[in-house]
C-alpha cells in the first residue's frame, strides 16, 4: 500500500510503504508502520509523522446537523410527504462540523425539514 507523507516542516509530501497496522485500542485509532526514504537523514527513527491514507470514495446520504431531532438517545429527522410531517428515527454514520451521515432509516429523495427552531434567529436581548 503507497501512501502519502506530509512532513510537518514542509508543503512537500513523499511516499512511504505501509508495513503493518495495528488497532491502538482507543477508538478509530491505529499505530502504522511506514517506511519512507530519508537519503538526506533529516528524519530520525522512530519519529512520530502525520499519515494520509487514501480511503477511497463512497455513496451515501448526508444531512444537516440542524435537521436533526434528539429524543433522548434517539436521533430523527422530520420527513415531509404529500404535505405531512413525520418524525423518522435514523441510524448516524460518520458526522463532521456540519452534516452528518445517514446510515439507515432514511432514503435517498425523501425531503426532510429543518426544525424551526435550528433556522430562527436568536432573539436580542431586551426585546
Amino acid at each position: 500500500m503507497a501512501s502519502r507523507l506530509p512532513p510537518p516542516w514542509t508543503a512537500e509530501c513523499c511516499k512511504a510503504r505501509v508495513e503493518g497496522i495495528v488497532p491502538a485500542g482507543a477508538g478509530n485509532l491505529y499505530t502504522v508502520n511506514a517506511i519512507l526514504g530519508n537519503r538526506d537523514g533529516s528524519l530520525r527513527a522512530g519519529s512520530t509523522v502525520t499519515l494520509s491514507l487514501p480511503q477511497g470514495t463512497t455513496t451515501g446520504l448526508v444531512v444537516p446537523l440542524a435537521a436533526l431531532v434528539r429524543d433522548g438517545d434517539l436521533v430523527g429527522v422530520i420527513v415531509r410527504a404529500n404535505g405531512v410531517d413525520d418524525r423518522r428515527w435514523i441510524r448516524l454514520g460518520t458526522m463532521t462540523a456540519t452534516h452528518a451521515e445517514v446510515s439507515a432509516g432514511l432514503k435517498a429523495g425523501e425531503t426532510i425539514v429543518i426544525p424551526r427552531a435550528a433556522t430562527a434567529p436568536s432573539p436580542k436581548a431586551g426585546t
